[in-house]
């Protein structure tokens, strides 16, 4: 097995409804979203769908996945973004919060601001 020369570690936020969930990706490093799903919480909902929102810089917001709740869902991804991207994150629906985790390269840790 060949070692990475990059260094990588797991990172995961909670994106709240009726927050939005600020994240700077700091210089030289990457950030690989790789699932999306929700809180412990959130699986206990009978029904009712929650869909998590994204901007990028500057371009429009777009949906990147919904769940459905009464099921265990969740959404494997694989988005990446690098330094200097300024990311938005929200949710809208029925639930109140998703859990979005992945992994970062060449770097341990994210500026996340909740407003």
């Amino acid at each position: 097995m060949q070692v990475p020369e990059e260094f990588s570690c797991f990172c995961s936020f909670k994106v709240e409804n009726g927050k939005t969930t600020d994240v700077k990706i700091p210089k030289d490093v990457i950030l690989i979203i790789t699932n999306v799903a929700p809180t412990k919480t959130e699986c206990l909902l009978e029904s009712g769908r929650t869909t998590l929102l994204l901007k990028v810089n500057e371009n429009p917001e777009t949906a990147i996945m919904s769940v459905l709740h009464g099921k265990s869902e969740s959404s494997l991804l694989n988005l990446q973004f690098t330094d200097g991207d300024h990311l938005k994150f929200r949710v809208s629906g029925v639930g109140s919060s998703l859990d979005v985790c992945g992994y970062l390269c060449n770097g341990y840790k994210l500026d996340i601001n909740i407003n």
